[in-house]
């Protein structure tokens, strides 16, 4: 094997363990801007700047055992503590985000609003009161539906 036939390898590698992580910026887990984007799934955390994670991210003290180098892209497990930690901060973040829903009641009536957290037929009915459409609290879930992000229909 020659050394173009591994780096080739090492580019697969890399590009098939990122494929399932979702690309976001440093700050959407608390840490400073200066670490960058991160790749996030949930067993791990990856970089291709260890050097600015681990120096403005506080990764350097994550032990060896728990970090893994492959040509530029460095993974860090979620059995360390502090990517456990940060790995929880972007899962609650991202269940907090707004969900814009549009509520389709009883057939003929269509409200637009938006969800802070899990979308379920209480959220809604809390969103709904809170802007101040009428009947939040008679919602009928066979009858009720709304339009999720991809744009399919979902009973409350």
């Amino acid at each position: 094997m020659n050394y173009d036939q591994i780096l080739g390898k090492a580019e697969d590698l890399q590009e098939e363990i990122v494929s399932g992580c979702i690309l976001t910026n440093a700050e959407e887990l608390g840490l400073h801007p200066r670490c960058g984007e991160l790749w996030v799934c949930p067993e791990f955390i990856a970089t291709n700047r260890r050097g600015e994670l681990d120096y403005y991210g506080g990764f350097e003290y994550i032990e060896d055992q728990y970090v893994i180098q492959i040509w530029g892209l460095t993974v860090y497990s979620k059995e360390a503590s502090r990517v456990s930690e940060l790995l929880q901060v972007y899962t609650e973040k991202e269940r907090m985000k707004s969900t814009k829903v549009i509520v389709h009641q009883y057939v003929k009536m269509e409200y637009e609003i938006e969800v802070v957290g899990e979308v379920n037929k209480e959220s809604v009915a809390k969103s709904m009161e809170e802007v101040g459409y009428p009947d939040a609290s008679k919602m009928e879930t066979e009858k009720t539906w709304y339009f999720d992000q991809s744009n399919c229909r979902v009973p409350l």
